[in-house]
Formats: structure tokens, C-alpha cells, sequence
């Protein structure tokens, strides 16, 4: 391999393992920056790179930071609003990851670019997985014990996000590699529980079915149901004391004070006093209007904002109709091109796509609608399949 392939297959792997890890702030800065300055030097050198955003993809891109910009007029507090849009699109941000590793991925062939999602993705979840397990660990040596505590809910995002790092070792014939996926999936499996995130629980089943389903795996289906029953019995009788908590989320069968009066359903009153321009970008002026106006309804479960537990009210909140018009846009084109991307080719290209599919639903549709995820990690999604999407039909 050559050193440029190395350079550019190096960068993104690294930008793409260390985006879930906290702590490494230098070296994660560094990494954009690095990819900046090579995607300069290759559109100097080659101007026809700007053909792989000729599509409607990035179209919709374009219209969400439009209507993000537009919302500064509106805005209640432009400071607060500017700072959060350079932080979600520019900085990590969702435009810059999805213009950059297109760029820097683009002399690359379309065999080693599948190899890299594979192997990005598996290592990111295993360090990921790796990390926790030891903060896990050092938890409970000072008494904290992992079901009855909220604190290790901030990893859920990682694990819905970085879930199909399952799927190719399943994939793989050799019995080693299976042993690998039958390890991890059981790591995987407790620390999603410790994070007692019931929305983190539901995006993870519906990812696994997605995959399952796709794959006709109507074995692994069964053998999965079994293995759910059979360590549901064992939580209510190992040790029920550590999972108390546990067990009251898995029982749980309310909407945890989400809708009426709760925080999705004050949003919604706020949102429907100024539905078509919002009130400006950033969670911070969700707090700040929720905090002046929680005087003014007794009813609100809430009196300190917690956020709307929403991204789309979120992005309708701040951006008004326009904005979440261009968001659901994104979702409905991301998400139309990877389903037929998967229907039109075959393993592995098929299984990459796959791959980025479960990813995207399972983070922005189904965990999107009960939690306010984060909206710079789409970047990550849309620049993988830009640059396969070109390698495909260059092939």
C-alpha cells in the first residue's frame, strides 16, 4: 500500500475510532485539521473531486445549514446561536465530516474504503466497549453498582451509534472471529443495560431485527429470543438486589414524563407560539426560553429545563418549519439512497451499506425520537456513503 493510501485510510480511521472518546481533545482537533489541509491539497491538484456532491444528498445538506443560518434573524440570542452552529456543522460538525472524508477518501479504491467502514467500526466499538468496561470497573471498586446508577448513561449514544461493528464478525466464516462477536455482543448487551437508557435499549433491538431480517439469520432470530428470556430470568434472580432499578425500567411502561407537560410535550408549546421561525439554534436557548417561561405553567413536570428529548422538535424549536423541513429531507434522502444501495449490490458492498443503515435509523429515527442526540456524528455517516456511492457508479 502506498504512503498516501496510508495517509488518507489513517486519517479517517483515526477521526472515525477516537469521535466517541472522551478526553483526547488534542489529538481529536488535530485530526479535522489534518483532513482539512490534505482535501486543500487535493482540490488544487484535481477540481473533478467536487463531482462526488453532485447529488441530492448533499443538496439537503446545503438547505439544512441554510435554514440554520436563516434562523440567526430570529434568533433570541445570535451569540449563543452562532456558537452552536459553527460547533454541530463546522467544528466535528456534520458539513465538515461530510465534505472532508469524501475528499480525502477519494483516490482510494472502492475495495479498500469497505475494509476501512469494517474495520473503523469494529475497533471504535471494541475501544469504545473497552473504556467503559473500566470505568465500570473503577465504579465499582468505590461502590457504584452498574444497574443502579445513571451515570454511565452518556455511552449510549456510542453503542447505538457504533452497533454494526457487530455485523461483519458475525459475517465472517472463521469459528475465532465468531467467538469474537459472541464476546463482544455479551459486553455489548451489559453495558447498554448499565446505561438504563430505555430508548438506547429499543434503538439497539430494532437495529439487530433490521440486520437480522436483511440477512434472513431466522436462526440467530430464535437463538436471540431464547438467550433475551433466559437473562431476563437470570436479572430477576441473580443478585436482585444490584438491579433493582433495572428491572423498575424494564417494567416501566410510561412515557417517562416525555409527552404531556412532560419535556417533549412543553416543547411543543413552546414550538406552536412561533412554529414557522423558531427561536434560534442551540440547546442553550432551548434552557434559557424553558427556564423564563416555566413561571407561567405550574403544570410543566419540570421547572429546570432538561432539553426536549427530541432532535426533531429540537431542530423545529430553534430553526422554526423551515429548518425542520430541511432535516426530515436529509432523513428521507440519506435513508432512500442506502435502502437502495443495499438492494442494488451484493456482499460486502451490500453488507457496508447495511452497515451505515442500521447506524442511521437506529441513531437519528428511533433513539432521535426520545433523546436529543448528537447531529455532528451525521457527518460521519454521510461522507462513508458519498464517497461509496461514487465508487459505485465510477464502477
Amino acid at each position: 500500500m502506498k504512503k498516501q493510501s496510508l495517509w488518507n485510510l489513517g486519517l479517517v480511521f483515526l477521526y472515525i475510532v477516537t469521535y466517541f472518546i472522551d478526553g483526547i481533545t488534542r489529538y481529536k482537533n488535530a485530526l479535522p485539521l489534518l483532513m482539512l489541509i490534505t482535501a486543500i491539497i487535493y482540490l488544487v491538484r484535481n477540481k473533478k473531486i467536487i463531482r462526488v456532491f453532485f447529488n441530492k444528498i448533499m443538496l439537503m445538506i446545503i438547505l439544512l445549514c441554510i435554514s440554520m443560518l436563516y434562523s440567526l434573524i430570529f434568533s433570541t440570542d445570535i451569540k449563543i446561536s452562532w456558537d452552536a452552529m459553527k460547533g454541530d456543522m463546522l467544528t466535528k460538525g456534520f458539513l465538515l465530516s461530510s465534505l472532508l472524508i469524501p475528499i480525502v477518501l477519494f483516490y482510494e479504491t472502492k475495495e479498500r474504503i469497505i475494509k476501512l467502514v469494517i474495520i473503523s467500526f469494529i475497533s471504535a466499538l471494541s475501544m469504545r466497549m473497552a473504556i467503559e468496561g473500566y470505568i465500570y470497573f473503577l465504579g465499582y471498586q468505590h461502590g457504584i453498582i452498574p444497574f443502579e446508577s445513571t451515570r454511565y448513561r452518556n455511552v449510549s449514544d456510542a453503542l447505538v451509534f457504533l452497533f454494526p461493528g457487530l455485523i461483519p464478525l458475525w459475517h465472517n466464516k472463521r469459528v475465532d472471529i465468531k467467538a469474537i462477536f459472541i464476546l463482544l455482543t455479551m459486553v455489548f448487551c451489559i453495558l447498554c443495560l448499565g446505561t438504563l437508557a430505555r430508548g438506547a435499549w429499543l434503538a439497539t433491538i430494532i437495529m439487530g431485527l433490521i440486520w437480522l431480517i436483511a440477512y434472513r439469520e431466522w436462526k440467530l432470530i430464535t437463538l436471540s429470543l431464547l438467550l433475551t428470556f433466559a437473562g431476563f430470568i437470570a436479572i430477576q434472580n441473580i443478585q436482585p438486589q444490584y438491579t433493582t432499578k433495572l428491572l423498575n425500567k424494564i417494567h416501566q411502561t410510561d412515557s417517562s414524563a416525555r409527552y404531556r407537560n412532560g419535556t417533549q410535550g412543553t416543547a411543543l408549546e413552546l414550538i406552536m407560539e412561533k412554529p414557522v421561525v423558531g427561536y434560534g439554534y442551540g440547546k442553550n436557548i432551548f434552557h434559557n426560553i424553558y427556564n423564563e417561561r416555566v413561571k407561567d405553567h405550574p403544570n410543566w413536570i419540570f421547572k429546570h429545563s432538561i432539553g426536549p428529548h427530541n432532535i426533531y422538535l429540537d431542530i423545529w424549536f430553534g430553526c422554526g418549519v423551515i429548518g425542520l423541513m430541511a432535516f426530515l429531507g436529509v432523513i428521507i434522502v440519506v435513508l432512500t439512497t442506502l435502502i437502495k444501495s443495499i438492494s442494488r449490490t451484493t456482499d460486502p458492498d451490500k453488507m457496508t451499506y447495511l452497515m451505515l443503515t442500521v447506524s442511521f435509523f437506529g441513531f437519528y429515527i428511533i433513539r432521535g425520537m426520545f433523546e436529543l442526540v448528537d447531529i455532528k456524528p451525521l457527518g460521519i455517516l454521510i461522507g462513508l456513503l458519498l464517497i461509496m456511492r461514487y465508487k459505485n457508479q465510477k464502477n
